[in-house]
This record gives structure tokens, C-alpha cells and sequence, in this order.
């Protein structure tokens, strides 16, 4: 210790800059793909080389942490920080002859240090921490898509007097009119022009939802001017390609043993369907969430933020009443609850072209619970005709359809036409609000997945994309579903 202090006086005296002083334990901090792993290593010069554990290698190999330079050498390149300096090095797979240390620094990372044998540091496990840019990033994300709620703002403002006009004249054509955006729009816009992103996992999945919460905002600016709203939702939401009209024209043609009534059972008010969607929460632990019926939601049942809205006045039988908890609560609030838990907000507000993924495990989810002759197995496809109708019709027209092609009942058949003429003025224009895609398109999917083995629990993380899984499950400190759906947890 004394030659230690000796030689630091002397370089001092010399001018010579103070060279980092080491113990025989410290922290070095390796960067992987938007984290910083934490690693606790031997300080040991008596090694020509730095030397990992098997264990530890492959904790930064998934981290991004650790790139393979020779396999069968086992050498790995690596970035790591050690008392501020950085260093790119080989390290070598082996084991450490240290119980409390993973990893060893051997002589050729030790250039330019000093090292005194006396000075020691305490015990730590390796750690992972998130770099706080990308913290940053999901929380700003998560500000402006908490306030860029497309069905808020496309819901129009006198929607109870248009729906009472229509009520009365089937040929009615109404004219929306919408409140006004959220403030701060242009300034949303701006946040999100400035974000700039890496090729990590959640800086991937992280530009994805950058880009569609632009593409919403140019949505929500087009409200009322046919063309260019349509337009947007196409961008947001797809359009009916031909494979997919194709795929539902084949759905529908299969319902024709549908034309069995299906037992429907006793029907219920919104106030009665209100009690037993709070039992069915109950009986997941969810006491935080509310029932509310509500006259202004445009469909019949509604969820968010810990709210089940159903619209006053509407009906539900049994059957379709089991359907909506197996659909809303089983799968939108289930994943909800669970992307609460997960380390970013992305997860609990939702990736990037998440409703896919969503309504196609909701279809799936609710197919279970309806017999195999139930007309509502076939709403997914209905819609893609719809919506395909829908676009070059108006809304009498698109209501027609609804009620004298596809069968639809006459309420039911309003309700729809109302939610896909919404974000337009003038419905007597053609134009479609495109959202009810995702419903086919997102089932197609989850069949896909399932039959080729995918394991659906892996789904119920957060909201999130199937085709970003991979991704997702790279995040650090990812955390599995905490809560399943019944018929999940008996497999």
C-alpha cells in the first residue's frame, strides 16, 4: 500500500495523470441491447485473459450483451466499463476460482489501472438495468397515447340525436359531428418527431409505436372529410385485401347448418348483464374495475381502463352475454392487469398493432363458449364484408345490407352501420371507418399461431403483437402472465 502511494505522488509530481486505483472486487457495467448488465468480477492479474462463466455468457448473449467471435475457441467480444474507463475485449468462457464472482479480469483489460490489494467491495449479484433514455421514451410514448384515444374523438358528439333520427326512418343518412382534438396535438407531434431510437428489442418495438401514433394523429385530424379519414384508417387498420374477402366469403359459406336456431336462453338489460359482468371480475380478484351502462357508447359493450361499459337500452341473451365476458374480460382485461405488471407501460397500453392480436385471441377465446351453430362465430367475417361494402355505400345503404344480406337483426344492424360510418361527416358519402378488420384478420392469426403449436399463455403478457413476441420476451425484466383465462390454467 505504501509503493501504491508512493508511485501515485510521484506520477503527481511528474504531472502525470491519476490512473484508476482497483480492489481486488469491482463492478464492471457491460452494455447489451438497451440495457447495461451489472457484473460483479475478481480482480486478478495473475490471468492473461478475462474469463466468463459459462452461466454469465449466456445471461449477456440474450441481453445482446456478448457476441460470438470464435465458437469453438469459446471467445466472445465485449464492451465493458471498468472505473469509467471503456474497454472492448475477448473474454474467454470458463470458470471463475472465485465463489462470490462470476467473472475474472485478467492482465490485458488491467492496463492503465493500479491496483490495491487492501481495498475491497462488498458483495453484489449481477444486475440488469434498463438504460434510462429508453425509460424515458416509454414514458413519453405512454403520454401521448393515453391521449391520442381514436374512439373517444371519432365518436360523434350528437351521436344520441342522430341515432333517435335514425330510429325513425330507416333511409336516414345523419351527419356527425365531433368535438374538438386534445390539446397539445401539434406538440404530441413534435415529441414524436424528436424521439430517436436504437436497434434493441424495445427500441424496435418502441419506432413501431412511434410511427403509428403519428399515423392516429393524422387520423384524428381527418375527422369528417371522407376521403382523406379513409385514407388514414387504411394506414392505421388495413383494408380488405382480396385473400382476406376471399377467407371470409369461404367462413360464411360453411355457417349453413347455422340455419339450427341456437338456444339463446333468457335475455338481459344492460343492468342485469351489468351484475354478472361483475361477478365474473370478482371471481378474477379485478375488485378495482367497474360496470357502468352508459347511453353514449356507440357499441353495446365497451372496456377501458378498468371500466366495463355497456350501453343503456341494449339486450343480451345468455349466450352472447358468456361470449362478451369470455371476449372482454378474459381476454382485453386479463392482458390489461397483466401488462400493469410488466416493467414498461408499452405493455399495458399497447404495442404497435396490437388489436390484431387482441380481438383475433378475444374471437378465439369466445368461440369457446358458443355453440358450433352460433351466428355470432361468423360476426368476424360479417365484418370484413361490411367494411368492404361500407366503403363505396352510404349509411342507409350499408345499414340494408347488414339487415337484408348478412342477416343481421335491425338494432344490431344500426349499432354496426354506426360504428363504420364514424370518423365521416356526411354519410351519405361512401367511406369507412376500417377498425372491424382486425377482428378476422387477428383470429386467422391466432388459429395459425395455435395450430402450429404456439402456446397461447405466452399471449396474455400485455397487449402486444403476436409477430413482436420474440421481441417482447427479450425485454429485461419481462415478467410472465400472472393471470389466465379458467380454460388456460386447466391445460
Amino acid at each position: 500500500a505504501q509503493d501504491l502511494f508512493g508511485e501515485r505522488v510521484r506520477k503527481r509530481e511528474r504531472g502525470a495523470p491519476d490512473r484508476p486505483v482497483l480492489g481486488t472486487r469491482e463492478t464492471v457495467s457491460i452494455a447489451g441491447d438497451g440495457v447495461n448488465v451489472e457484473v460483479l468480477c475478481a480482480i486478478d492479474p495473475s490471468h492473461e485473459r478475462t474469463v466468463f462463466s459459462p452461466e454469465l455468457i449466456r445471461e449477456l448473449r440474450r441481453a445482446g450483451g456478448a457476441e460470438v467471435q470464435d465458437l469453438e475457441e469459446k471467445r466472445y467480444l465485449v464492451k465493458l466499463v471498468l472505473k469509467g474507463k471503456k474497454i472492448q475485449t475477448v473474454i474467454e468462457e470458463g470458470s471463475s476460482p472465485y465463489d462470490d464472482a462470476r467473472a475474472v479480469i485478467g492482465r490485458r483489460d488491467l492496463m492503465g489501472f493500479l491496483i490495491d490489494p487492501g481495498k475491497q467491495r462488498g458483495e453484489t449479484r449481477t444486475v440488469v438495468t434498463v438504460k434510462e433514455d429508453l425509460r424515458a421514451i416509454d414514458r413519453a410514448i405512454a403520454q401521448v397515447d393515453r391521449v391520442l384515444l381514436v374512439l373517444k374523438f371519432v365518436r360523434p358528439k350528437n351521436l344520441l340525436t342522430e341515432r333517435q333520427k335514425l330510429e325513425r326512418d330507416r333511409t336516414y343518412n345523419p351527419v356527425f359531428e365531433y368535438g374538438e382534438l386534445p390539446e397539445g396535438l401539434r406538440e404530441s407531434e413534435r415529441r414524436l418527431a424528436s424521439i430517436m431510437l436504437d436497434d434493441s428489442p424495445l427500441g424496435v418495438l418502441f419506432e413501431k409505436k412511434r410511427r403509428e401514433l403519428l399515423t392516429r394523429i393524422s387520423l384524428l385530424r381527418a375527422r369528417g372529410n371522407a376521403m382523406r379519414f379513409m385514407e388514414a384508417s387504411f394506414a392505421l387498420y388495413g383494408s380488405p385485401s382480396a385473400a382476406l374477402l376471399s377467407h371470409a366469403h369461404s367462413s360464411l359459406a360453411s355457417r349453413l347448418a347455422c340455419d339450427l336456431p341456437a338456444a339463446e336462453g333468457k335475455s338481459l338489460a344492460a343492468e342485469e348483464a351489468a351484475q354478472v359482468f361483475s361477478e365474473a371480475l370478482a371471481r378474477y380478484g379485478m375488485h378495482e374495475w367497474q360496470v357502468q351502462v352508459r347511453p353514449r357508447v356507440v357499441s353495446d359493450c365497451a372496456i377501458g381502463r378498468k371500466r366495463v361499459y355497456l350501453r343503456q337500452g341494449a339486450r343480451f341473451s345468455e349466450a352472447r352475454l358468456h361470449a362478451l365476458i369470455a371476449h372482454e374480460i378474459e381476454t382485453h382485461a386479463l392482458t390489461q392487469e397483466n401488462g400493469e405488471r410488466q416493467p414498461f407501460r408499452l405493455l399495458q397500453t399497447g404495442c404497435a398493432n396490437y388489436l390484431d392480436t387482441q380481438e383475433g385471441l378475444a374471437i378465439f377465446s369466445q368461440n369457446r363458449v358458443l355453440s358450433l351453430y352460433h351466428e355470432k362465430r361468423y360476426d368476424a367475417a360479417s365484418n370484413v364484408l361490411a367494411v368492404a361494402f361500407a366503403l363505396t355505400h352510404s349509411f342507409a345503404d350499408t345499414r340494408a345490407y347488414l339487415e337484408e344480406i348478412l342477416g343481421y337483426a335491425p338494432d344490431r344492424a344500426l349499432t354496426k352501420t354506426i360504428q363504420y360510418k364514424r370518423g365521416m361527416n356526411d354519410t351519405h358519402e361512401p367511406g369507412c371507418f376500417t377498425k372491424d378488420l382486425v377482428y378476422f384478420r387477428g383470429f386467422r392469426a391466432i388459429e395459425h399461431f395455435a395450430q402450429g403449436g404456439g402456446d397461447l399463455k405466452r399471449l396474455y403478457v400485455g397487449k402486444i403483437a403476436i409477430e413482436d413476441l420474440e421481441l417482447v420476451e427479450k425485454i429485461p425484466g419481462i415478467l410472465p402472465p400472472l393471470i389466465l383465462p379458467e380454460h388456460l390454467t386447466k391445460t
